[in-house]
């Protein structure tokens, strides 16, 4: 039971409601915590004294955990409820949640004096947080003073109520158990495979993490490269038994699917970023493709989508050495709120024989070895997929011709859950893309992207080309606006010196995945892999700046009084944003991921949030969801998105998600500039010349 949490066995919406209740019927300060002390529960009918002033100074946050934990631990001893005072001198009192003899929570109350206070003693107290001796004691004097007899009453009621509680957790935690017993009798066979593979990733991840930390000590080149080999070899067998696991619970009929509203954006994203890691050193490219009418929200099991949508493009990136790997994701509609979403993961890789394709999703099948030998695998991976996807509803299927490359596509029926387009694809004005590209694959895909974009295309041999035609359509009037698609070499070779001399042409430059190169006025830099929502990111991002440039380019001030706090998972971001914001000489903070975020806000106001939106564990408008819901000081405060996510309809899905604006990235400062201006309180913005 060490691992047994309290949230685990009672909803907190119940610790919630019998907190508020009993803070109701005695006038007394209460509040839930987990075995260490650390809030489960919002706080109910806390004072002054101890909400604003005390837990808002880091010793007094710390030693109000201590004493909530010490209280729990004297009552558990004692065996009953009994009345203490707390560091300041206020008296509390509290209850245990036990399951069995181990406390996995408690039920804390009080906040109430017994006798008036006596100053000197408010005084030393006051020191000891650093807190100023007339605020304290102006708040302390606020603080109730109850008679003892009412304060035991409390005490009781308290006791009793936890114990109730104790009682609810031990029924669910014997529910738990009796389910778990049921489930390891009808599945041996399954809890067999798990079993072994629990075994073997013990091991493994220990293997995999030492490595890790060996690989950044000094050492000789032959000795990384064998410690990089290990490394590698340990997550290729990591990878099989995630794959076992899987199967096992397929096999045994426990697999779940959960059908959720999501965003089909967001799963793109997440699986883009895997991919290019995936990909590694290869010299191959990855496009992704979208239909832009696809809806922005559906219905269905996201998590297994994703899933399926790795394994089989991870499989493309594994078996080819040259050329590329396409996904394309279109539809097909069924009815008004249903629609076929089609998936099609197409490679240039070697193919797979005619006399194998029956196989080719029965479990533990692989390739002719003698034509796969580098690449590891247990077989078990499609056959996944195809349980998967069946269970789902939907079907898959495979095309291939032997050394020419693959078609791998499934298909689910999905419910529509909004039917707001994914892309909000408006051209006002006529657009003319001119292209100046090496790579053959990313010329052919762009020529498609322009349709999409109702874009008028041309490829150019040279850059000449383009000269040739700006100094003909020079003294000529035109309403088209022009863009430049070229890659990072061609642009630092032959363009970029010459981009000063065409103002009103928008360069929007491929770059390497690990590259970072920051946007600048008409200069637009992609990172690859080439997709749908990386040109939308880039056509809409110049063209809301172009909008907003004249407004913000007049915004000049500091603001040194400013508390922001950026929360982002990437460090480089984090140290972009925040060298764009240093001649406003603001007092910035940062956060590296949403918990950490939570953390910080539990203890400090900030006048201003920048929230990035795909982060790992809890992404951006969960984040910014557990901020209103636990901490209702921070209602108000401006959280303002910082994302990548710059599609059509993006900053309308932020704002309803209770976020206040929307900056997308690239970041341009001249809207981060307009966006503080807005939201700051004026009284922090110092105009300058």
């Amino acid at each position: 039971m060490n691992n047994i949490y309290l949230t685990d066995l009672i909803d907190i919406s119940l610790l919630q409601r019998l907190q508020d209740s009993f803070s109701a019927a005695t006038g007394l300060a209460a509040q839930t915590t987990d075995a260490d002390g650390k809030p489960v529960t919002q706080r109910s009918n806390f004072t002054e004294f101890c909400s604003k002033l005390v837990r808002n100074s880091e010793p007094g946050h710390v030693r109000c955990e201590e004493c909530a934990k010490k209280g729990a631990e004297c009552t558990l001893k004692s065996g009953k409820s009994e009345a203490y005072r707390c560091h300041t001198g206020l008296t509390d009192f509290s209850a245990p949640i036990m399951l069995q003899n181990q406390m996995i929570g408690c039920f804390v109350g009080g906040q109430a004096l017994t006798e008036e206070p006596i100053r000197k003693k408010c005084d030393k107290y006051a020191m000891e947080l650093g807190i100023d001796k007339d605020v304290y004691w102006n708040a302390i004097t606020e603080v109730p003073v109850i008679d003892k007899e009412r304060i035991e009453s409390a005490a009781m009621f308290l006791f009793e109520s936890a114990s109730v509680l104790s009682d609810i957790a031990y029924g669910k935690y014997r529910a738990l158990e009796s389910a778990r017993e049921m489930e390891n009798v009808s599945n041996m066979k399954s809890e067999f495979l798990a079993n072994i593979s629990h075994e073997i990733r013990t091991p493994m991840n220990a293997i995999i993490g030492m490595t890790e930390v060996a690989l950044r000590e000094e050492m000789p080149p032959a000795v990384k490269d064998y410690i990089l080999q290990i490394k590698n070899a340990g997550n290729s067998l990591l990878s099989i038994v995630n794959d076992i696991l899987d199967f096992s619970k397929i096999e045994s009929g426990t697999i779940s699917i959960i059908p959720e509203k999501y965003e089909l954006m967001s799963i793109v994203h997440d699986a883009t970023n895997i991919l290019m890691n995936s990909r590694g050193e290869k010299d191959i490219d990855l496009f992704i493709s979208l239909n832009p009418t696809l809806p922005r929200y559906l219905k269905g099991d996201s998590l297994r989508i994703k899933q399926v949508l790795l394994n089989i493009a991870n499989n493309a990136l594994k078996f080819t050495s040259e050329g590329y790997v396409r996904i394309d994701i279109d539809y097909e509609t069924v009815d008004e709120n249903h629609l076929n979403l089609i998936f099609t993961i197409k490679d240039t890789g070697i193919g797979i024989p005619d006399n194998q394709l029956e196989d080719i999703f029965e479990s533990f099948h692989q390739l002719d070895s003698r034509r796969s030998r580098a690449n590891e695998g247990a077989g078990l991976g499609l056959a996944i997929c195809k349980k998967l996807i069946e269970t789902m509803g939907g079907n898959i299927s495979v095309s291939s011709k032997c050394g020419e490359g693959s078609i791998f596509r499934f298909e689910l029926i999905q419910e529509i859950m909004n039917h707001s387009e994914s892309f909000n694809i408006e051209n006002k004005k006529k657009l003319h893309g001119f292209a100046l590209i090496s790579n053959n694959n990313e010329l052919t895909f762009m020529e498609k992207e322009a349709k999409k974009h109702s874009i008028r295309f041309t490829s150019l041999d040279c850059f000449d080309d383009f000269k040739k035609y700006a100094a003909e359509e020079g003294s000529q009037t035109t309403d088209e606006k022009i863009y430049f698609f070229t890659d990072e070499s061609t642009f630092d070779s032959v363009i970029n010196d010459n981009t000063k001399f065409f103002k009103d042409v928008v360069f929007i430059v491929f770059t390497d995945y690990k590259s970072f190169r920051p946007s600048t006025g008409n200069i637009i830099f992609v990172k690859k892999p080439l997709s749908t929502i990386a040109i939308d990111i880039a056509l809409s991002a110049h063209e809301a700046e172009t909008n907003n440039s004249k407004k913000s380019e007049k915004i000049v001030f500091t603001a040194p009084e400013a508390r922001i706090l950026v929360v982002d998972d990437s460090l480089v971001n984090l140290k972009v944003v925040s060298s764009l914001l240093k001649p406003l000489k603001m007092q910035l903070e940062t956060a590296n991921s949403g918990f950490k975020a939570l953390e910080m806000l539990k203890n400090n106001y900030y006048d201003l949030v920048f929230m990035d939106h795909m982060m790992p564990e809890m992404d951006g408008i969960e984040t910014t969801k557990q901020i209103r819901r636990q901490y209702p000081e921070h209602s108000s405060m401006p959280i303002v998105a910082l994302t990548a996510n710059a599609v059509g309809g993006a900053r309308e899905m932020f704002l309803a998600e209770g976020m206040s604006d929307f900056v997308a990235k690239p970041i341009e400062i001249t809207k981060i500039l307009s966006v503080l201006e807005n939201w700051l309180p004026s009284e922090k913005i110092i105009r300058t010349e």
